[in-house]
């Protein structure tokens, strides 16, 4: 959490842990076109997309990225806004960039050693 001053915001050190993985999510995304097109004409490319969040749930068939969650630590479960589920189908990569089981690092460094961790 970050205090607005006039010359900017200042930066606090981080909670102890993390409530869930904050994850990259590099995935294909659906696309829809208009317009009378011949056939052959048609290449299909991939259409890129990074989302980056808590990862609330992975199920065989959907991931469920938040951008935002609570962070009361008084109650035994977090809530969550800003969500998105994309289809595991979808997904090319995920990489775990803070991982929830490791302490938060104590100091205000924004690298972390878990970065590179796929998953997917």
């Amino acid at each position: 959490m970050a205090i607005l001053k006039e010359s900017g915001p200042t930066i606090l050190p981080l909670q102890e842990k993390w409530p869930y993985d904050l994850v990259e999510c590099i995935w294909d995304d659906a696309e829809s076109f208009t317009g009378w097109e011949i056939g052959s004409q048609i290449n299909p490319e991939d259409s890129l997309c990074t989302t980056i969040g808590f990862l609330l749930k992975k199920t065989k068939k959907h991931l469920v990225i938040a951008s935002t969650v609570s962070w009361d630590d008084s109650v035994e479960e977090h809530t969550s806004n800003n969500r998105i589920q994309i289809p595991v189908g979808m997904v090319k990569r995920l990489t775990i960039l803070v991982n929830k089981h490791v302490d938060k690092p104590k100091s205000k460094a924004t690298k972390s050693t878990q970065v590179g961790n796929d998953l997917v």
